[in-house]
């Protein structure tokens, strides 16, 4: 409680951030570049001036599609061993969304159909892990933990319907899926309105350890110690995300 107190005034006080999903009826090659995307809408920010990151999304009627352009000296590394982990060991994207639009949308913790997709490398090639964090019935439970605390997510998977492609050079890279809406709970995604974020995950050289979490709207990610405080959601400090008719 006394951690998300402070975290809760930073998100009254926080500049509220909102995106348009365009509908697309050609989709764009998933080959890792930007090529197909012209003319699409495109979230932008950096961290203090440093390590700036773009997304671009669109969908159709079979996927939501993501693009992530990063700005990284070690691009795209992560040699974690635990497919559940990725996100304290290395490079890593990430997509924040509370999927039910009946959900309190001040919320501090999550709730039902709020879930998380990290997009990372791990064992030589690149997997999108599923954590929906609450479910009226446990699918696959993982627990996190720490010596003070712990934090369970109902149901953690790796989604193999996914369709990944990464390219890197120099000091950059860029991740491009395709997400089936029905694994996101989105069938019904045309015209809805709800709360997300977007997000990159920084990890040292060796892909060992995150160094820095930085994303679009939530300002409160400074904790890079915690493993359960990591891996909590808190959607009262997310954007919001319309899914454009057409």
């Amino acid at each position: 409680a006394a951690e998300r107190a402070p975290a809760g005034k930073v998100a009254q006080a926080a500049a509220k951030k909102e995106a348009s999903i365009p509908f697309v009826a050609a989709p764009p090659v998933i080959d890792g570049k930007e090529d197909g995307w012209q003319g699409e809408d495109a979230v932008k920010w950096d961290k203090s001036g440093k390590f700036p990151v773009k997304v671009r999304t669109a969908y159709d009627a079979a996927n939501l599609y993501l693009l992530y352009e990063v700005a990284d000296q070690s691009p795209w590394v992560n040699n974690g061993k635990d497919s559940t982990l990725l996100f304290k060991t290395g490079d890593s994207v990430d997509l924040q969304i509370g999927v039910n639009a009946s959900a309190n949308p001040s919320r501090s913790q999550p709730a039902p159909g709020d879930i998380r997709l990290l997009i990372a490398p791990f064992q030589n090639r690149n997997i999108a892990v599923l954590y929906r964090h609450r479910l009226q019935q446990k699918d696959n439970p993982v627990t996190f933990t720490c010596p003070w605390r712990s934090e369970t997510v109902d149901s953690v998977k790796v989604l193999e319907s996914a369709k990944i492609s990464v390219t890197k050079g120099g000091e950059r890279y860029c991740v491009e899926a395709a997400i089936p809406l029905s694994d996101l709970g989105l069938a019904d995604a045309k015209g809805r309105t709800l709360k997300a974020d977007f997000g990159v995950i920084f990890g040292d050289p060796d892909g060992t350890v995150n160094m820095l979490r930085s994303y679009w709207s939530n300002q409160n990610t400074m904790l890079v110690n915690d493993v359960p405080g990591e891996i909590m959601l808190s959607p009262n400090m997310w954007g919001t995300v319309k899914f454009a008719e057409k």
